[in-house]
C-alpha cells in the first residue's frame, strides 16, 4: 500500500472489481420478467403453506396413532 492511501482505498478497489464482475455475470444469465418471477414466489408461498399445514397433520395423526396404541397395550396387558 502505498503511502498516504487510506485502507478505504482498497475496499473501493475491491468492490468496482466486484461490480464489474456482476455486470458481466448478469450478461450471461438470463432473468424472466417481474410478473413471472413474482407469480414464482406466488407458487413457492402457496407451496410452502401446504407443506407446513400437511406437517400439522402428521403431528396431529402421530399423536392419534400413539394414543390408539397405547390403549390397545393397555388393554391387551
Amino acid at each position: 500500500m502505498f503511502v498516504g492511501m487510506s485502507p478505504l482505498w482498497g475496499f473501493v478497489r475491491s468492490w468496482d472489481s466486484f461490480s464489474t464482475r456482476m455486470s458481466s455475470l448478469r450478461d450471461f444469465c438470463l432473468v424472466p420478467p417481474l410478473s413471472v418471477q413474482e407469480k414464482i414466489v406466488a407458487d413457492i408461498e402457496r407451496e410452502r403453506a401446504l407443506v407446513s399445514a400437511a406437517r400439522e397433520l402428521v403431528s396431529v395423526m402421530e399423536a392419534k396413532i400413539k394414543n390408539l396404541v397405547g390403549g390397545l397395550w393397555e388393554r391387551a396387558g
